[in-house]
């Protein structure tokens, strides 16, 4: 009988959770909404894809539930400004299309106060400089004469350097390509040189030195996480 009753019980509270959830559906329509962009229910959006407006919808959220979400998500009147962009990574059913993964590289060198920067060869048969992200990477070089220097931390690296650009690009190889790759040679990377101060550091006069020396000889290099990790 017990039993009996408790189903009759759980059966009233379902039939009361789905009379809620009815009224706030069809109240939900005169709240304020915020729009979001996300993949269609009917679509995927496979990485290097161009973005078409097949493969997107609206998604829509009370504002009130909103809560820092307008950071990290693109809201729905950034439509017309990433159609035909290519996708960096795999889309499912559902997915919002995220801030992130349309950030642009910078046009132009970022320098402030006395920064100055340097452009350096560097050997792209023992490099993929597809893995250096101008900004982000951070690198050191390899250089015979200071293998055996005494107080070495790394005998024969040279470094770390901030790294500013890989030939033209000045982002990783997925935002520029998102953005209309500009091209050009990655055999040369641009290295900061001097602070805001104007102060250039020992290694970087070591590393011109060298360089001078052996008549700009591409650099093998290695590569380092950013300092912030």
């Amino acid at each position: 009988m017990k039993g009996i009753q408790g189903l009759i019980i759980a059966i009233v509270l379902g039939v009361v959770g789905f009379g809620f959830n009815m009224y706030y559906l069809n109240t939900s329509r005169n709240f304020e909404h915020d729009a979001f962009i996300g993949v269609n229910k009917n679509a995927s959006v496979k990485r290097g894809t161009p973005l078409a407006k097949s493969h997107l919808e609206m998604i829509t959220i009370p504002k009130e539930f909103v809560g820092n979400l307008k950071e990290y998500a693109l809201p729905w009147t950034d439509l017309d400004a990433i159609m035909g962009r290519t996708s960096i990574r795999d889309y499912q059913r559902g997915d919002l299309l995220l801030r992130n993964d349309f950030r642009t590289a910078p046009d132009e060198l970022r320098l402030v106060g006395g920064e100055t920067a340097i452009s350096v060869p560097i050997d792209t048969r023992t490099t993929i400089t597809s893995q250096i992200i101008p900004g982000d990477t951070r690198v050191s070089f390899y250089l015979a004469e200071v293998a055996n220097k005494p107080g070495t931390v790394d005998p024969g690296w040279l470094g770390p350097f901030d790294v500013l650009a890989v030939g033209n690009r000045m982002g990783s190889t997925d935002v520029d390509n998102g953005r209309r790759n500009r091209g050009g040679s990655e055999n040369m990377l641009t290295l900061k040189a001097t602070n805001a101060k104007g102060k250039q550091n020992n290694q970087m006069s070591v590393l011109l030195n060298h360089l001078a020396g052996s008549n700009f000889k591409p650099l093998r290099l290695k590569i380092h996480a950013p300092a912030s990790r």
